[in-house]
């Protein structure tokens, strides 16, 4: 059921095996004709690749070299069904500094304040906040 709100973008944001969820949501979406402008996952597990009806997929996770072979030690980046069609970013922890911290790890990852700033930064500059709306 959709709300008072129909007519602003829709956001999927999922963490682990919920990451995984939010890919298939979105292509339960699509074959209902619905387009998701954003999808943000943070360390997905088993991830499907993401379907064509999203536009801005942004995927945060943090390898683990060795323990990357169990799923629940590591997210992973992921891939689109049409790399034409959607806009993905993987930002591997590991890779950026600024967003990693000592002793984050898969269980840790969802908590952290610097990935939630960056998670919050990239929903702003996608849907900026509109005023006057709402009760």
């Amino acid at each position: 059921m959709l709300s008072i709100y129909d007519d602003g973008p829709l956001v999927l944001i999922g963490f682990s095996y919920g990451a995984d969820n939010v890919i298939a949501m979105a292509r339960q979406l699509q074959q209902s004709g619905v387009n998701v402008p954003l999808l943000i996952t943070i360390d997905p597990v088993t991830p499907d690749r993401v379907p064509t009806n999203v536009g801005v997929s942004c995927n945060f996770y943090k390898s683990n070299g060795v323990l990357d072979v169990f799923p629940f030690f590591r997210g992973v980046p992921l891939r689109a069904e049409q790399e034409q069609t959607v806009s993905l970013t993987n930002t591997d922890l590991h890779d950026r500094p600024d967003l990693d911290s000592p002793g984050l790890g898969h269980r840790t990852i969802a908590a952290s304040p610097k990935v939630h700033a960056a998670i919050i930064a990239e929903v702003l500059r996608r849907c900026p906040p509109r005023t006057g709306v709402g009760p």
